[in-house]
């Protein structure tokens, strides 16, 4: 399996995604200013559902993984390309949650005289808030925790955009930044399986999905200015709230579609499987009334769920939100429909945009298949390994 994956820097990635439900793993072939080509793509579901501990969660993620590298090694022996010839450049592995704790921080800095904003000053600021964020970790984690992340959201200098610090003078300075973290085991255990797998002993990057979310977001979307993003995977859903394209609010919400199946599932006596086609017969009204009557009151006891989780978040956002946003919404494959007629009950009289469902940008993000133009989240990660180029 190794000799697929040489020494040599080549212009494929490999990317790794890990979420609450499932892993997916793409091949990506990238070149400097080309839209980046999915050469093979796969993705493989878990489930905990019957002993829903942290442990068995992990356990059946890491046999995911497994199946998950092994199909895409598979399948390199069909992908004829030039730049495989090369070897991989990188791999880049992202997580949602419930995998990790990210933080998120706006630190302004304004002075009457001028002052050198450079890295060497950009690099303590980061010293400082690593030092919060691990303070903050010791409370979230009872093993010993790792950051892995820490990027710049936005950075403007004298009111302008910037993309990095640079050694001339400013009198202001707005800096947006992003910290993720997780055991250093779990880490450990991620790596360990790409080098026994694949044979990738180099070139591993760790994001969070929701850090690659805003960065296509925003390359995407050049005039966005405030929104609110929604990543939902099987059981949780993360919420990044960006106000004015500068400060950010984040939130892990224990909830997604695997939450209402499993009360639908309760409620009708039924399998979760039959659950969930009961669930995408009712968003596109297709039940008897009865049926419609019984789901419709389990999506209201949800909707309440919901909010409870959701009422801190939103008394942040509330603050802060003094200008129209729009709701960006990536779903699991299957569960767009329901989500988004979900939503739209809680969120009453916003526009929903369904990322790849009723907007066509991600078709446009990288090339492949049709069946890989159908995997929004391999095409923002395929999209984000040619950003990092």
């Amino acid at each position: 399996m190794s000799n697929w994956f040489g020494k040599k820097r080549g212009n494929a990635t490999l990317i790794i995604d890990i979420n609450s439900g499932s892993t997916g793993a793409a091949l990506v072939s990238s070149k400097s200013q080309d839209v980046p080509r999915i050469l093979a793509r796969t993705q493989t579901p878990y489930s905990w559902v019957k002993t829903r501990t942290s442990s068995n969660m992990e356990g059946a993620m890491l046999v995911s993984l497994r199946n998950t590298l092994a199909q895409i090694i598979s399948e390199l022996a069909l992908v004829k390309d030039e730049d495989l010839k090369e070897g991989i450049d990188k791999a880049i592995v992202t997580f949602s949650s419930p995998w990790i704790d990210s933080y998120l921080r706006t630190t302004k800095i304004s002075k009457k005289d001028s002052f050198v904003f450079d890295k060497e000053m950009l690099n303590l600021i980061l010293v400082e808030e690593k030092k919060t964020f691990n303070s903050k970790l010791n409370e979230s984690f009872k093993e010993e925790s790792q950051i892995f992340e820490s990027s710049i959201l936005r950075l403007y200098l004298n009111g302008y955009s910037s993309s990095e610090p640079i050694s001339g003078r400013v009198n202001e300075v707005e800096l947006s930044l992003i910290l993720s973290a997780t055991t250093k085991d779990f880490i450990e255990k991620i790596e360990n399986e790409l080098i026994k797998t694949v044979g990738l002993k180099r070139g591993v990057a760790l994001h969070s999905f929701m850090y690659v979310f805003y960065k296509i977001l925003s390359h995407s979307y050049r005039s966005i200015h405030s929104a609110l993003l929604v990543d939902v995977t099987a059981e949780a859903t993360d919420i990044l709230f960006l106000h004015h394209g500068s400060s950010a609010i984040k939130a892990s919400l224990a909830f997604g579609p695997g939450t209402i199946v499993r009360a639908v599932a309760e409620k009708l006596k039924v399998k979760e499987e039959i659950a969930h086609s009961y669930l995408s017969l009712f968003a596109h009204e297709a039940l008897d009334q009865p049926t419609i009557q019984i789901i419709d009151e389990v999506l209201t006891g949800n909707e309440d769920l919901w909010r409870s989780l959701w009422k801190d978040t939103e008394e942040k956002i509330k603050k802060s939100a003094d200008v129209p946003y729009s709701i960006f919404l990536l779903t699991p494959p299957g569960s767009g429909k329901i989500m988004e007629t979900f939503l739209e009950n809680v969120f009453k009289g916003k526009h929903i945009i369904m990322m790849g469902e009723t907007n066509s940008f991600t078709k446009e993000l990288a090339r492949g298949t049709e069946q890989i133009m159908n995997d929004e989240r391999m095409l923002m990660l395929a999209s984000f390994s040619n950003l990092l180029n």
